[in-house]
């Protein structure tokens, strides 16, 4: 077969990497697989292939993109069609400014194609004002009578329009970076990648080195989003300095001390990496955007995901498959975690306090139980950290294989 799937909006965020990662699954069967976009010109922009601050960039573009007035024709083309997750809340958002009418342009091209077609659920809740135009886009004659979930608690608990329908289970497509005898690290590195968002927990972890010995360097990597206000990597920089009193910089344009180009405290939006150190104390830095998740995740010793339970829960997220494919010792909460892989699981968290509440006592009691899990993980034998890892990548070769994925959206497009 001939499948597009349709991505309106690469960028920074677990539905786009599993777009890329499930075109590689049809492939593997023997399919021909675009990963297909659109934009108002039918050019690709500029930020897919190349980071820039905030998340609507991607590592790499995607295989076709078209007009918006040549949607329906090119997904007419295809014997198939995956939109990676039910939502793309920019482009719902801009429909509803637009007026009471108006519906968003790949709501309108999945209603209008003759081509079968299905989505996915990702782990999120999906109240009513997260999704306005599910209704309508379940309107569409040509899709799959079954959709597919990464999350039983997505498709059972979210919503009440979902749990009236029928959904098949997916597992979360993940490509292997190393082979299952592959070295890993040594070095004293713990931290946590992703986005960088209060939701997803990175200022708990960068938080947690003002707790853990000097010989420890606390790595945060990812995207963070620009808006009006100060940025959360600012927030939680400058709460190092000020409660923590952290010896800090901040750096233009890399994080290459001897390249430094002079302090940027005076831009406080833009998410420049820093580094900052409360004295005798781990080195704790943030290092911005990356586009090779595998060389990032093998930089780690200890890996943390502290996405809240609000947000996702009844799958493993992508930065923890990424760490346990690189060797880390992976740490989780207990809704982002899995029984098959061997995981250090934090029963006890549920979110991250925001903002002023990290430094009062409720922040500063979770600051300290991460440190505590860090310094548990830390104090694992070599031999059993290479045991383990070399468990954890046999378990994604068959847990998290791509193609299993791809069998899985094909069945639900033609059922």
């Amino acid at each position: 077969m001939k499948i597009a799937v349709f991505e309106p909006e690469p960028g920074v965020k677990g539905p786009t990497a599993w777009a890329f990662r499930l075109r590689y699954g049809f492939q593997q069967l023997g399919h021909d697989c675009d990963v297909v976009s659109f934009t108002k010109s039918g050019k690709a922009r500029t930020s897919w292939g190349q980071p820039r601050p905030g998340g609507r960039w991607w590592s790499e573009a995607p295989d076709v993109v078209v007009k918006t007035a040549h949607l329906v024709e090119t997904f007419d083309k295809y014997d198939m069609v995956v939109l990676p997750e039910i939502k793309v809340p920019l482009h719902d958002k801009q429909a509803i400014k637009k007026g009471e009418d108006a519906i968003p342009e790949y709501v309108d091209a999945l209603l209008r194609t003759k081509t079968r077609w299905t989505t996915a659920l990702h782990g999120s809740f999906y109240p009513e004002k997260d999704i306005p135009f599910v209704k309508k886009l379940l309107e569409s004659p040509s899709r799959g009578n079954k959709l597919v979930t990464m999350s039983d608690e997505s498709a059972k608990h979210s919503n009440d329009l979902f749990a009236s329908m029928e959904w098949i289970k997916g597992p979360m497509p993940y490509i292997p970076q190393f082979d299952i005898d592959a070295p890993i690290t040594n070095d004293w590195v713990v931290g946590t990648s992703g986005r960088f968002i209060y939701n997803k927990g990175q200022p708990l972890v960068a938080l947690a080195g003002a707790f853990l010995p000097e010989d420890v360097t606390v790595e945060v990597w990812g995207s963070c989003s620009v808006g009006l206000g100060p940025s959360p990597t600012y927030i939680v920089y400058e709460i190092l300095k000020e409660h923590f009193k952290a010896q800090v910089v901040r750096y233009a344009k890399n994080v290459n001390p001897e390249k430094f180009n002079g302090s940027m405290d005076g831009n406080i939006v833009t998410p420049y990496p820093w580094d900052a150190r409360v004295p005798g104390k781990a080195l704790i830095r943030y290092l911005g955007n990356y586009t090779d998740s595998a060389a990032i995740a093998a930089r780690f010793r200890v890996h943390m995901n502290l996405t809240a339970r609000a947000f996702a829960r009844g799958l493993v997220e992508y930065s923890s498959l990424e760490a346990a494919d690189a060797g880390a010792m992976c740490i989780v909460p207990g809704h982002l975690s899995d029984p098959q892989f061997r995981m250090m699981v934090l029963d006890w968290y549920t979110k991250s306090p925001t903002q002023t509440r990290l430094v009062q006592d409720e922040g500063l009691e979770l600051i300290k139980k991460v440190a505590d899990a860090f310094t548990t993980c830390l104090a694992i034998p070599d031999n059993e950290r290479i045991e383990i890892a070399r468990h954890n990548r046999e378990v994604l070769r068959t847990r998290n294989d791509p193609r299993k994925t791809a069998e899985v959206m094909i069945e639900s497009a033609f059922s």
